[in-house]
């Protein structure tokens, strides 16, 4: 006769919030890290973007900023690629 904890297969994820779902499956090879890396810098450019047109201030420089951002993130994201990070 065997225990079992309840934690088998699906029924023990269960319990569990999406963000934890995902961070069980993620992809940590080097090209996994990289999609990862570029969703999270669209989504924070995305943030900067909506952030920019709310703002009063001098949108225009605003953007050109959030757009260097995104492409400074992007470019780390691929040297971390090409290193094998």
């Amino acid at each position: 006769m065997s225990s079992t904890n309840g934690m088998n297969g699906a029924a023990g994820n269960a319990g569990m919030s999406a963000v934890e779902k995902r961070q069980l499956s993620e992809d940590f090879s080097p090209q996994g890290q990289y999609r990862i890396a570029t969703k999270e810098a669209q989504a924070a450019y995305q943030d900067a973007l909506k952030e920019c047109r709310q703002s009063g201030s001098d949108r225009n420089s605003c953007m050109t900023e959030a757009k260097r951002n995104l492409q400074s993130d992007l470019a780390q994201a691929k040297q971390n690629l090409s290193s094998g990070r």
